[in-house]
């Protein structure tokens, strides 16, 4: 399910980008046909991503309430902001609620990748890690007196250590970047980026040592 939500994540993930150049010049009209394409893409890819959020099964119900409360809150305040643009009646003052949709909400930027995140970490912590160190005990009984075995045992416990460090607290930290710490730093959800890579090599890393064990102990 994490790869449903994931690819439910991508098309808006991969849109992202600075906000697209007007100025009063452009007029009224133009700049109110921008903000109503941008609100309903926004809009569009919320109602896709809760429809997701709701059927993923790694997420813990803490965290699947945390994002279904910003995606509702962001999904309600962009309508609210579309209809206030659609009665803007200078130029001006549209294009200054337009540039809010990109900096007030960063639904493409901060709400859709925290979710995913989220999701991967809580996968990690609240499946694959347990698993994997259940797997760890019962080889490790297994692995007595087995040299070679214990060898890739040695791997597969640095492996889940590596894992549980940067996974632990992983889903928390992306779900309490907001979009102003995003405007302040564009690089805010980054590092939590690099760890969820990590954390989930080093479970993949684990997983073929404890195959490469059981090769061993047949």
């Amino acid at each position: 399910m994490l790869s449903t939500l994931a690819g439910a994540l991508v098309a808006g993930l991969t849109i992202t980008g600075p906000v697209p150049a007007l100025d009063p010049g452009d007029g009224l009209a133009v700049i109110q046909q921008r903000a109503e394409r941008a609100t309903e893409n926004r809009i569009h890819a919320i109602d896709n991503a809760l429809w997701r959020v709701e059927r993923t099964t790694s997420l813990t119900d803490g965290h699947r309430a945390t994002i279904v409360a910003t995606l509702e809150a962001d999904q309600a305040a962009l309508e609210a902001l579309q209809n206030e643009i659609a009665a803007d009646t200078e130029a001006a003052e549209a294009l200054a609620d337009y540039q809010r949709i990109f900096t007030d909400y960063r639904v493409y930027a901060v709400a859709l990748p925290q979710a995913l995140y989220a999701a991967g970490a809580d996968r990690l912590t609240e499946t694959a890690l347990p698993r994997l160190e259940e797997a760890y005990t019962a080889l490790a009984e297994r692995a007595e007196g087995e040299p070679e075995a214990a060898d890739e045992l040695a791997d597969m416990r640095e492996a889940i250590d590596a894992a549980t460090q940067a996974a632990n607290g992983l889903a928390d930290a992306a779900l309490a970047v907001t979009p102003a710490n995003y405007n302040e730093d564009a690089t805010a959800l980054a590092e939590l980026r690099l760890d969820l890579r990590q954390a989930t090599a080093s479970a993949r890393d684990a997983l073929h040592s404890a195959r490469a064990a059981v090769q061993e102990l047949r």
